[in-house]
């Protein structure tokens, strides 16, 4: 199991370029173009309707999530969900996500 404290909180500009292999390591239906992903990476970060949150262990990324939120009739109000997530292939099914520090 990994020892580390893993936080969990909203990516920041600065992430991009740690984001971005793990992001084209998940990608299995599309080839992840690193010029789009450097040019959509602050777009969702300014988007109110998106939500990108990144999984960090000891100052290195581990993890993101990439949630939206928009308003529907069906469900009289708002309504969310996760587009993507994925963890780094080392730390999946380590347990170190018990006792994760969400910041939002």
């Amino acid at each position: 199991m990994k020892s580390q404290h893993v936080v969990l909180r909203p990516a920041r500009l600065q992430d991009r370029d740690d984001l971005f292999p793990i992001a084209r390591d998940f990608a299995t239906s599309f080839d992840v173009d690193r010029g789009h992903f450097t040019e959509n990476f602050p777009a969702l970060l300014e988007d109110d309707a998106a939500w990108l949150g990144v999984g960090e262990a000891d100052g290195n990324l581990i993890a993101y999530l990439l949630g939206f939120d928009h308003l529907t009739f069906f469900a009289n109000g708002r309504v969310s969900w996760v587009e993507e997530v994925t963890v780094i292939e080392s730390w999946r099914g380590q347990g170190g996500w018990c006792g994760v520090d969400v910041r939002v």
